[in-house]
């Protein structure tokens, strides 16, 4: 007997270690099972509790539902968590407190009348009263089915199947969260109604078809509602016992819907109004539809009168600079801008080729001057009188000449080249983004790349293709990685984080994706002594790119057009590679 205890009380003590799932099965999609613990563990989960009518018992009318708390040490009071959103229900239970100790505790009825499997109304045997006291039975019941065997039989038998079943608790909702919806949902067409009944008339921005959706809409809203008391009471049927301390709360609830029901009533009155100022209205709209038609066309005109001087200044401006640029005159960038930098190289340009007299403010006779300047000059950029301080990365986006790359490979360049000493122009900077347009008049060799449509995702393989080093490494460097961010540096959502190795050189070069499409511009690393220094360890493969969208729009600002889209049908490194050199240029920053 001495032996048969010691082995039942290790078979139970490995169980309980081991396994916390007792039994499971399946009703209407949900999974009904037994664990191991003492309370809920998930934030979705509802807890109730089933009371055990013992005169009933087993039939399944004994079976009441208690919502809110109630005494699980009681025998004839099950606790239940219910989890709708991942459609399991579950019994808890606490059998021998998991340790050799409370096994034998158990088997002395030490604590027989804890909550446990073993006193549940739900576990008994043909011709015993109760478990409890009855070690080869629940050794049976609790053990056996965790191990495997005996499981579907012994549950299919069990009365925590007919429990549930009976009671519907598949369906079953709080009647707190229920009527919170509802209040909340009444509040809030509380307020759309006190818009709605204060709506003015206007033919032209609110008028009889406004008000109709609007009615409609609140209407819809309104139904929902007496949907959803009409479920309550559905409910309060299958859960009389539940619902009795919100009776009071449902006659409130049902109240407020009545009065604002009593009130919509106010709607159709004024939709007769509205009705009536849509006829009496129409005419006088119309007149006045007539007026401020002709007072628009009137401004239009004004405006167009506008543009067209704006745009032969601006014009007028953009050919100055960039012949003062070609011409070696420092300037600020070739837009429509004309400061201070860009006046000064125009007095310069006419000092030194001794015109008078002199002149602040491009005209188109010194543009003539300018172009007859630039045409008689055999070598209008003299590298010799330039030092090279400085280079990065671009790649051409259109067979006119338009270059991406960053703003700081180009700043504060006196003279830009692209490729082979190709001078540049630069057409568009925004500096906050970091983003600059080039443009260059020769674009032999060079292939203008596609703009992939969307943003990079998560995970997404890319390749990074540039000019590293370029005063050590002079061919196109090509590397590969993943994004590791879709957001950059301080949650900049134009940026992302990708894991391409780059190295100073590849700022400006493009990010591809693994159909050949731009998906990004590589403009900075984190792995810098620096950023290291800050942080206090070694930063590996943290590297940031520019967004597409975000320089597709500088692009666009700039009537840009460039080719959307992925370049091959098929992912392909080879096809990447091959895009990005013929695509990708070497951008040089000079100082003369």
């Amino acid at each position: 007997m001495f032996y048969q205890k010691t082995l039942s009380i290790l078979l139970l003590t490995f169980i309980s270690i081991s396994s916390t799932q007792v039994f499971s099965a399946w009703l209407n999609g949900y999974e009904l099972l037994q664990y191991n613990y003492q309370k809920c563990n998930g934030v979705d989960e509802e807890i109730v509790y089933i009371e055990v009518n013992k005169n009933l018992y087993p039939n399944e009318n004994a079976f009441m539902l208690i919502e809110g708390s109630a005494d699980i040490r009681d025998p004839a009071i099950e606790k239940l968590c219910i989890s709708h959103s991942r459609k399991k229900i579950y019994m808890l239970f606490s059998a021998w407190e998991n340790n050799v100790c409370g096994a034998i505790s158990w088997m002395n009825g030490a604590i027989r009348d804890l909550y446990s499997d073993c006193n549940s109304n739900f576990y008994r045997i043909d011709g015993t009263e109760s478990l409890g006291t009855n070690l080869i039975g629940c050794l049976i019941l609790a053990c056996l089915p965790a191990l495997g065997g005996m499981h579907d039989i012994e549950f299919k038998g069990n009365h925590f199947y007919v429990a549930i079943k009976h009671l519907d608790l598949t369906n079953y909702r709080s009647f707190d969260d229920l009527f919170k919806r509802i209040d909340r949902d009444i509040a809030k067409l509380v307020i759309e109604f006190s818009k709605l009944i204060g709506k003015s008339y206007n033919y032209y921005s609110y008028d009889l078809d406004n008000f109709e959706r609007d009615a409609r809409s609140f209407d819809y809203d309104l139904g929902k509602i007496r949907t959803q008391l009409n479920d309550i009471r559905r409910l309060s049927n299958k859960f009389s016992k539940s619902f009795k301390k919100y009776e009071n709360r449902f006659n409130e609830t049902k109240s407020s819907y009545d009065d604002l029901t009593e009130k919509s009533n106010a709607l159709d009155l004024k939709k007769i109004r509205f009705v009536e100022y849509d006829k009496t209205g129409k005419a006088d709209a119309e007149e006045r539809i007539r007026k401020e038609r002709a007072e628009k066309q009137r401004l239009a005109k004004e405006e167009k009168e506008r543009k067209k001087k704006k745009s032969i200044r601006d014009n007028l401006v953009i050919a100055s600079k960039k012949i003062l640029f070609n011409l070696g005159y420092e300037i600020d960038s070739i837009d429509t801008s004309f400061n201070l930098k860009t006046k000064t190289a125009l007095v310069a340009f006419q000092k030194d080729y001794k015109l008078e007299p002199i002149i602040n403010e491009p005209t188109e006779e010194l543009l003539v001057e300018l172009q007859r300047a630039f045409r008689n000059s055999p070598n209008p950029i003299d590298l010799s009188n330039y030092e090279l301080i400085g280079s990065g990365s671009g790649f051409l986006v259109d067979t006119k000449g338009h270059v991406v790359t960053n703003v700081h490979v180009v700043d504060e360049c006196s003279l830009i080249t692209v490729g082979k000493r190709i001078p540049a122009n630069l057409e568009k900077a925004d500096r906050t983004n970091d983003v600059a347009i080039l443009k260059i008049n020769n674009t032999e060799n060079i292939a203008p790349l596609s703009i992939a449509k969307k943003d990079v995702e998560l995970g997404e393989e890319v390749f990074v293709a540039g000019f590293p080093i370029n005063m050590l490494i002079e061919n196109l460097n090509f590397t590969s990685g993943s994004i590791s961010s879709e957001v950059g540096f301080g949650q900049n959502i134009n940026q992302f984080q990708f894991t391409a190795p780059i190295q100073p050189g590849n700022s400006g070069g493009p990010i591809l994706n693994s159909y050949g499409g731009v998906v990004g511009i590589a403009v900075a690393s984190a792995s810098t002594k620096e950023l290291e220094e800050l942080v206090g360890s070694n930063i590996q493969n943290i590297n940031f790119g520019i967004k597409a969208s975000t320089f597709k729009s500088l692009l666009d600002q700039t009537d840009v057009t460039f080719k959307e889209g992925n370049a091959n049908w098929f992912s392909s490194q080879k096809n990447v590679a091959s895009a990005a050199k013929t695509g990708t240029v070497l951008i040089q920053c000079w100082e003369g």
